[in-house]
């Protein structure tokens, strides 16, 4: 991870234990959103940090949840090439679109 994205990009820490890898992307506004372009688009699946949260409405935007149980270490390099680059687009066409908007 730390060799495909800077704390500007996405922030995290690696776990100690677990399945799961946590994170967070500044300025990511609607995450249920990127999930499905992020599937769509470079075929990753991430899951929004707020399914989690016994309080949806007030969790964090731009939450979401990594697996790495299944995953070769060549996967998780490509699976974070394809997550970087979705993160990418995603955050420039919402970008764009507010600018349109304004």
């Amino acid at each position: 991870m730390h060799k495909h994205f800077n704390k500007s990009e996405f922030r995290f820490e690696i776990p100690k234990g677990g399945f799961f890898l946590w994170g967070e992307t500044p300025g990511l506004k609607d995450s249920d959103s990127f999930v499905k372009f992020a599937l769509q688009n470079e075929g990753v699946g991430v899951i929004a940090g707020k399914t989690f949260s016994p309080y949806p409405a007030k969790a964090n935007e731009g939450a979401i949840r990594l697996s790495f149980a299944k995953v070769s270490p060549e996967e998780a390099d490509e699976g974070c090439k394809r997550l970087k680059r979705a993160l990418s687009k995603y955050m420039n066409l919402t970008q764009e679109g507010a600018r349109t908007n304004e």
